[in-house]
């Protein structure tokens, strides 16, 4: 940075005007905050579950059960909802792994890179379950290739682990028969149609031109109204 305090004889010159090296320490990690965290991790734990469960009750038979279900245990009758739980565990623990091999690869570059990270904290979402995970530095990084490199290797490995799990879900659905696509959540059209690749992979493992719709019928209502059956691990 700019000398904030120069020597005036060294300063003729606006041009000239000395750098100084500013060091601000070694100290870069922020206040531990456990219990906060360990809360905000809770909820997005519990909000991952939520949304395990949310693409098979898009779909309107199996809602229409589990309102079912709801309705006699309101009325004091016992009834079983271990069916969706065990249709919604391959999926959490799915989620749950893209998270986990995310987290692992920025600390395997860490580890590597000889600095020292803290656990990660789970950012809720209703949404989509978890936004994100926050994760701090305990130490610094040598140089900003090491902090690059940190920072790129957990997106980088869960894109790739998404992808996978994308061409499993779809090889799944392509392989299944009637009676069970009927108990997959159906996606809107015009989500499918937003990537590209995403897209591109649909067409491959179910046939080129399932994203279309005909001419007649575009627009962005029928796009939304429009749903496509998919394995909830090509869904997710």
């Amino acid at each position: 940075m700019k000398d904030p305090f120069p020597d005036p004889e060294q300063v003729v010159n606006p041009l000239d005007w000395p750098s100084v090296l500013f060091v601000a320490g070694p100290d870069v990690a922020r206040e531990p905050q456990v219990i906060l965290r360990t809360i905000l991790s809770s909820v997005g734990i519990a909000t991952a579950w939520y949304g395990s469960i949310y693409p098979f009750l898009a779909n309107s038979k199996l809602l229409d059960r589990a309102t079912e279900a709801m309705n006699l245990a309101d009325a004091g009758m016992q009834t079983d909802m271990s069916w969706l739980s065990e249709m919604s565990i391959p999926l959490f623990l799915s989620f749950m792994g893209l998270q986990i091999s995310h987290e692992v690869a920025h600390l395997l570059v860490a580890k590597s890179k000889k600095f020292e990270i803290t656990i990660p904290t789970l950012v809720p979402s209703i949404m989509t379950g978890i936004t994100n995970s926050i994760t701090s530095l305990k130490s610094s990084p040598m140089n900003k290739k090491d902090l690059v490199e940190f920072a790129v290797a957990g997106p980088l490995v869960g894109m790739i682990g998404s992808i996978i799990l994308l061409c499993y879900g779809l090889a799944l659905t392509a392989t299944a028969d009637p009676a069970t696509i009927s108990t997959y959540p159906g996606l809107p059209l015009a989500i499918l149609r937003t990537s590209s690749l995403g897209g591109g992979l649909v067409d491959i493992f179910l046939g080129n031109g399932v994203l279309n719709v005909p001419a007649s019928a575009e627009g962005a209502q029928a796009l939304a109204s429009t749903l496509i059956a998919l394995h909830p691990f090509a869904g997710k």
